[in-house]
């Protein structure tokens, strides 16, 4: 630097060169600041790390997508061996692997819960993955090592860390450990070609096709710029003419402005005239031949050789005999009419005696400003702002104004567009004159303008200015706003507009799902958008067929099954209707309500009956026996007179006891039965004498308390809700087999068994006659222990008392636990069947089959040890 002084300077150290083997085909180079990374046609990587060149083989000598380089710096970094050398590799199989420097190995990597079947692109940076798929949709992740299952041979080894473990007899790929990337979308990311990410794994950007790139807009639909309906419709009876040609004795109505534009020739001969008479006298000028003038004027019509031979025909007696000389008299009529174009197509006739190609040349242009003075019609629009234009050329182009001009009974010169603005029809009238549709689009409307000019047009029937602005619509089409255009389309019918946002949103369907962007259409434009959907990819629709499963029910079986049976998709609940639904309902939940009322009084109120039983039984064998008539007496005294409960004294009542039985269940001691061996002489003795009653006994009895009853709480709740209709007519067969009445003993206390089934009986009683039998009870009597009645009433309807428990009924216990005991363990068929597919459901649920990384286990939870029951022997 020639006399200047540098303030900073900033050393680069020189480039090293990395010497590779001859005839090296390099694929692709990865680098980071630790190391660098060359991948060879020959499937090795050549790894430059710490100034030292390493070759590693490819895993199971596969071709690799890419190569991602991170960490390397464990000199500089304070992260340990967690800052070693990694290469996360893609295979062209797709298979992620990530290669670790201290261990010399390959560890495989699995995605869940996403299985990505092909991958475009993968980044791994700070233990944390982007991914890129071929469908364009961008993935985030974490990786997580993981040990393998350890196999039924191997003894299972201490899951120790991947990256302390440096064992050098390890094969390539790990059988010990992978890894696990948990992946998750990046939410609206599609179709993107390219991805990069910052050192910090924080920020990345991504490079995605627009949304235009497979989007062809509709092209217009070819219009005429003749006036070929006008030359065809017009007539000495219109009112829109405002010429009349005599040729030859013939009259042809025309249209200055059509004239002057287009034959300068005729338009100096038609200002020498007055009238709209003009007479055209000249030598050999036929009808015939101003009629193939006047039809290319307005349709831009080439004769061929039929039409010289009809000008032929129409000079009469004195006709040429060559068509040359008959084009040589009309070549001379179109050059004095200054019609060119179509003077130099007949002179090609005389020099090469055929007619060529006819031009693809356009009409002029025409443009409303020109000949102001035949301004016939005046427009006036919004704020009484007027504009002037010509009747044939509105005739023309609008059916509008042709069923206002074309009747002479509806001649007029003024039309009113009060609700139109100036800015509007302006454009309007001009686009009508010239047809010039370039012109319109370098106007650069804006989309307002746009929008109202298609309502516009749609009013007065301009179908063709519609469907250019629909065309500058469709350009200014986005994911966000196709919507909105697809809503206006339908409602103004434009199909031009309609049938680009069928095919944009088709194409771009899941940025617009993404954007919610068709939220706002109407069922049907819904329903045209799905049809259309399906017309578009009908190949891809086509090609996936679902395969059932081979246990899958018939076609035809199906069918039958739902052949009749209909559905009314449009069927809507009137008002009555709901307010007759959410009645019953509430109906429904107060009767569940008072259900559950009902049996909770139940269980309350036969706790209260527990108890007052047991009082009941203290008291009686505290005092004398009263005598029978005393008894009568105070029953009928309990039948006359009811006592009138208030009902908080009653809730207080059922709180306190439910405390008190809740306290003496816990203070209670389960007894222990103690079993003493009889002799038949004991028996005999005992039999005879019984002992009398101790005072410790007496003692005891006089405490209702002190003894132990049966509160067992189950059997207070309720079994069922409802009874099924088989239970409901054994009930009543029973009920009706009942031949002797229900005889109460209210004297004589009934035994309660305690909580935990053992019935303690009365001191007078316990050693009175321990193993005689009762008379056995009829079946299905009201005695009867065994009998379903009995048995669901639930204590309902006291059986006669007995003093004691009998050996008899205590074999009756016992076996009905054995039976319960063989019913729950030998489960029925259709139980076994539900377990099955049960099971069957959660495999299929939990992938089990598929899943390699992870051991699922389904199976019936284990049966409960067997119990061992009494055996009885008989000695």
């Amino acid at each position: 630097m020639h006399g200047h002084t540098l303030a900073y300077t900033k050393i680069i150290a020189a480039p090293t060169l990395l010497k590779l083997a001859d005839r090296t085909s390099i694929r692709f180079v990865e680098a980071n600041n630790a190391a660098t990374v060359v991948y060879t046609e020959e499937k090795l990587i050549l790894l430059f790390y710490a100034d030292k060149p390493r070759t590693i083989k490819t895993p199971n000598y596969e071709h690799l997508k890419s190569i991602s380089v991170m960490g390397g710096h464990i000199k500089n970094s304070t992260k340990g061996s967690a800052a070693a050398l990694k290469l996360l590799m893609l295979t062209e199989t797709n298979v992620v692997f990530l290669w670790y420097e201290n261990t010399q190995q390959f560890y495989r990597c699995i995605f869940a819960p996403i299985r990505m079947p092909q991958i475009k692109r993968i980044l791994y940076k700070c233990n944390q993955v982007l991914l890129l798929s071929m469908d364009g949709c961008v993935y985030r992740g974490k990786c997580h090592q993981l040990a393998l299952p350890a196999s039924s041979q191997e003894k299972s080894k201490p899951n120790l860390d991947i990256w302390q473990n440096n064992d050098q007899h390890r094969t390539e790929i790990s059988r010990e450990h992978y890894i696990r990337i948990d992946l998750q979308r990046v939410p609206n990311v599609d179709r993107v070609v390219d991805i990069v990410c910052d050192e910090s794994f924080v920020s990345f950007a991504v490079l995605q096709e627009s949304h235009l790139k497979y989007f062809r807009k509709p092209a217009l639909p070819r219009r005429e710029h003749s006036f070929k309906k006008l030359y065809h419709d017009t007539s000495e009876a219109d009112a829109v003419h405002d010429l009349v040609f005599h040729v030859d004795g013939e009259r042809f109505a025309a249209h200055k402005f059509i004239v002057f534009g287009r034959a300068p020739g005729l338009r100096e001969l038609i200002r020498a005239y007055l009238d709209k008479n003009i007479y055209l006298n000249f030598e050999n000028l036929t009808g015939k031949m101003f009629e193939v003038v006047l039809k290319h004027i307005y349709t831009n019509y080439w004769p061929t050789e039929e039409d010289i031979d009809c000008l032929q025909q129409s000079l009469g007696p004195s006709k040429p005999a060559k068509r040359s000389r008959v084009c040589e008299m009309f070549h001379a009529h179109l050059e004095k009419f200054q019609l060119h174009e179509l003077a130099k197509y007949v002179n090609n006739y005389l020099t090469e005696q055929q007619f060529p190609m006819p031009p693809r040349q356009r009409l002029n242009r025409l443009q409303r400003s020109q000949y102001p003075e035949l301004y016939d019609v005046r427009i006036v629009c919004e704020d009484n702002q007027v504009l002037e234009a010509h009747k044939c050329i509105l005739v023309a182009r609008l059916e509008y104004f042709e069923m206002m001009f074309m009747h002479s009974w509806a001649e007029r010169t003024t039309v009113h567009f009060d609700g139109v603005p100036f800015e509007y029809l302006e454009p309007v009238l001009d686009y009508l004159y010239s047809l010039d549709t370039e012109a319109f689009c370098k106007q650069n409307y804006t989309e307002t303008f746009l929008y109202n000019m298609i309502t516009l047009c749609d009013q007065y029937f301009i179908e063709s200015l519609q469907n250019v602005c629909e065309s500058l619509i469709l350009d200014k089409i986005s994911i966000r706003k196709c919507g909105e255009m697809l809503e206006f389309a339908t409602m103004y019918n434009c199909k031009l507009l309609q049938q680009g946002c069928l095919d944009f949103i088709c194409q771009n369907l899941a940025r617009v799902l993404c954007y919610r962007s068709i939220e706002q259409c109407e069922p049907n434009t819904l329903q045209r958008l799905n049809d259309h959907y399906r017309g578009m990819f009908q190949s891809v629709f086509d090609y996936r067929q679902i395969t059932p499963f081979s246990e899958a029910i018939e076609d035809e079986l199906l069918l039958s099954f739902v052949d009749g049976c209909e559905v009314d998709l449009d069927y809507r609940m009137d008002a009555d209707a709901k307010l007759k639904e959410a009645s019953k309902q509430k109906q429904k939940e107060l009767h569940n309500k008072q259900d559950a009322r009902h049996y909770e009084q139940q269980a309350i109120s036969s706790m209260m009956r527990s108890l007052s039983l047991s009082e009941t039984t203290g008291a009686a064998q505290a005092t004398t026996a009263t005598s029978p008539e005393s008894a009568a007496s105070a029953a009928n005294e309990a039948k006359n007179w009811s006592r009138v409960v208030d009902k908080k004294e009653q809730k207080r009542k059922l709180a306190e006891t439910a405390l008190k039985v809740n306290s003496v269940l816990k203070q209670e001691e389960q007894p222990s039965p103690e079993l003493v061996p009889i002799s038949p002489r004991a028996m005999h003795i005992k039999e005879a004498t019984p002992p009398p009653p101790s005072a410790n006994s007496s003692a005891e009895c006089s405490t209702p308390l002190s003894k132990s009853y049966n509160l067992d709480l189950s059997s207070l709740m309720p079994q069922s809700a409802k009874l099924s209709q088989k239970q409901r007519k054994r009930l009543s067969s029973e009920s009706q087999s009942w031949r002797a009445p229900v005889e109460l003993n209210s004297s004589a206390p009934v035994p309660v068994p305690n909580a935990w089934g053992v019935t303690a009986s009365s001191p007078s009683s316990s050693y009175a006659e321990p193993f005689s039998s009762p008379a056995a009870a009829a079946t299905g009597s009201s005695a009867d222990p065994t009998s379903f009645a009995n048995m669901m009433r639930g204590g309902q309807v006291a059986s006669p008392p007995e003093p004691g428990n009998s050996f008899s009924q205590i074999l009756a216990d016992e076996r009905r636990q054995r039976e319960s005991y063989e019913r729950m363990r030998n489960k029925s068929l259709v139980h076994t069947q539900i377990e099955e597919a049960a099971i069957a459901e959660l495999r299929e649920f939990y992938n089990v089959d598929n899943i390699d990384d992870e051991t699922i286990t389904i199976e019936r939870k284990s049966r409960p040890s067997n119990i061992n029951f009494t055996t009885w022997l008989k000695h």
